[in-house]
């Protein structure tokens, strides 16, 4: 508003901006602060706090070494996560409420064989199909969409009460209106009957929106994902270049920055390769297991460096290593779901999980982060009091009191 009078005023836009600075950003007294508020006697002017041999006051305990690396973290994740949880919602309201799909219908009760336990990769059955198979299999609508040729692979969907069919309706076309969830809308052939949750964002925008604008959509989540892989690759590299090969072997910053770029190179290398023998449901899976173990590793330190004067440096370490520990163990070896996607429980000790459901069929579906961040916040917490405390000049000083 106070660039709005200015330039009514006929002042240039530079003018103006100078005076609205100067109106909201008052100069500082020498030895003082903005307003002319007296300088605290108990510490140093505040010109004097910024000088280049004494870093700026920061509350909370630092437990990190003055010249650590501060690696920028790019906000696109959140964003990323947040556009995700938009989206499904929309989806889902879209596939129940609205969808509509204009094809012509080739098969109306297709059948496919989830397997013997109901879980498999779902399969067309032949004509000559045994009649157990037949009997478990479920039945699937097969559909061309306007403009796909006759060699193309039909699409299918999942038949059920909900599905309406509409006969000859639009042109020549029949209409399918599903009135189903996003996730059941991604079962098709080669899914399980769990269907597939990265597949819901591209269902939706090739059903729901026009052809362009589903370009123009998954080119900004790509732009998005970028950013973020970007700042995740050189977090990567640093961590490898500073952290593991300078403390370790006393590298120069010339070879240190060979290796951080070395490990951007691996960092590559490894999401292709993860990304290329991982198919089905990663994405969600993926995301919730990695803010788990971040959550539990690192936020009772970070929370207690902030805001608890008795929090040591060794406590931080000990919440890091258990709440690493414990949120990795009980995603690898009890959690049910990630233990038998992992597989790594089934190979060492023959069994999906090391609790049976035999006795309790609740711990095996206790997500990770539930055990692994109170164990985490409790190891900060006893190792900090039962340690020595930081130097009582150093805590007054990083509280600024």
């Amino acid at each position: 508003r106070a660039v709005v009078r200015a330039r009514l005023d006929g002042s240039s836009f530079r003018h103006a901006r100078r005076q609205v600075r100067a109106s909201t950003h008052p100069p500082v007294p020498p030895g003082g602060s903005r307003g002319g508020t007296p300088p605290d006697p108990l510490l140093p002017p505040r010109r004097a706090r910024r000088t280049a041999a004494e870093p700026p006051l920061r509350r909370g305990i630092e437990l990190a070494p003055p010249d650590a690396d501060v690696v920028p973290v790019s906000p696109a994740h959140g964003r990323n996560t947040a556009l995700a949880f938009v989206v499904g919602a929309l989806s889902n309201a879209y596939f129940a409420k609205q969808e509509a799909i204009r094809c012509e219908i080739v098969e109306e009760a297709a059948l496919f064989d989830p397997g013997p336990d109901g879980t498999g990769a779902l399969s067309q059955l032949p004509v000559n199909a045994p009649p157990e198979a037949v009997a478990r299999a479920k039945k699937f609508i097969g559909y061309r969409l306007p403009g796909d040729t006759a060699d193309r692979p039909l699409h299918y969907l999942l038949s059920t009460p909900s599905v309406k069919i509409e006969r000859d309706v639009d042109g020549g076309f029949d209409v399918i209106r599903p009135g189903m969830i996003a996730i059941a809308r991604t079962i098709t052939k080669g899914t399980t009957l769990k269907g597939n949750s990265d597949t819901i964002i591209p269902i939706y925008l090739n059903s729901a929106f026009p052809k362009w604008f589903g370009v123009i959509f998954l080119m900004t989540l790509l732009s998005a994902a970028m950013s973020t892989l970007s700042s995740q690759f050189h977090t990567m590299g640093t961590a490898i270049g500073r952290d593991i090969f300078e403390p370790m072997l006393g590298g120069d910053a010339a070879r240190s920055v060979r290796i951080t770029r070395t490990g951007i190179v691996i960092g590559l290398v490894a999401a292709l390769i993860l990304g290329k023998l991982v198919r089905g449901n990663i994405i969600a899976l993926a995301t919730a297991i990695f803010f788990g173990v971040c959550a539990a590793s690192f936020l009772p330190s970070f929370v207690g460096g902030l805001f608890w004067r008795r929090m040591t440096r060794s406590g931080a370490l000990a919440s890091i290593i258990v709440g690493l520990g414990s949120s990795v163990f009980w995603t690898v070896f009890v959690n049910a779901k990630t233990a038998t996607g992992l597989g790594v429980c089934q190979s060492l000790f023959g069994k999906a999980t090391l609790i049976p459901a035999s006795f309790s069929p609740t711990w095996a579906v206790v997500d990770p982060i539930l055990v692994a961040l109170p164990l985490s916040a409790l190891a900060a917490v006893v190792v900090s009091l039962a340690t020595k405390p930081m130097p009582a000049e150093h805590v007054a000083h990083v509280f600024a009191k």
